[in-house]
């Protein structure tokens, strides 16, 4: 087991006159009914990555509090399809040569992580591809990490940035430092009614 299995909720201001639903992602309330409500999602590490482009398309209105942008790349998967498994199957190197061209890769990644100067150029390549994901240049800004790649996790996904660009997401770049109510307010004064808070933390 590792040290991130308990569930970790911000002590903040007010949290206690919250009157919506609450719940941290590694506890997820499944009978509650996400459709149509206003959500602030606490958090933009690999937990929120991954839910906020599941939660997006059934929110009214979703708020994505974001303390430090993260490095988010594309992520290499796609479905194999039962014709590319036929062929897999039929040519057991060509898995064999994908799992170690994998395993180089993470190899590479873990020297970088250990070397940062040599991963600068890498970081520079994926700020190229983030103004190819990103077209509005405000979001573009807040969602372009400020420090080198590998200093904190690097996280993979493909449906992410197109999630934060739809009509119904709103990126706060700032942390939530209290809760009035049912309103929950960034580090910048910003104010939302909602009725749900997932923690992403």
């Amino acid at each position: 087991t590792g040290p991130i299995t308990e569930a970790q909720i911000p002590r903040l201001e007010g949290l206690d006159t919250f009157t919506g639903e609450m719940f941290h992602s590694a506890s997820w309330n499944h009978d509650y009914d996400l459709t149509g409500k206003r959500i602030a999602v606490i958090g933009t590490g690999a937990s929120a990555i991954q839910f906020v482009p599941q939660i997006q398309p059934l929110a009214k209105e979703l708020y994505v509090f974001q303390r430090t942008a993260p490095w988010v790349v594309p992520k290499p998967d796609t479905d194999l399809g039962e014709f590319s498994k036929s062929i897999i199957a039929k040519y057991p190197f060509i898995q064999k040569g994908w799992r170690k061209a994998v395993a180089q890769s993470l190899n590479a990644i873990n020297f970088g992580l250990r070397n940062p100067a040599v991963l600068k150029p890498v970081g520079e390549l994926f700020k190229q591809v983030l103004k190819v994901q990103v077209k509005d240049p405000e979001l573009l800004k807040n969602v372009t990490p400020n420090f080198t790649i590998g200093c904190k996790r690097l996280l993979f996904a493909n449906n992410y940035y197109p999630a934060l660009q739809q009509p119904n997401t709103t990126l706060i770049p700032h942390g939530l430092v209290k809760v009035e109510g049912n309103t929950v307010i960034a580090a910048n004064g910003e104010r939302h009614e909602v009725d749900v808070i997932i923690w992403g933390t």
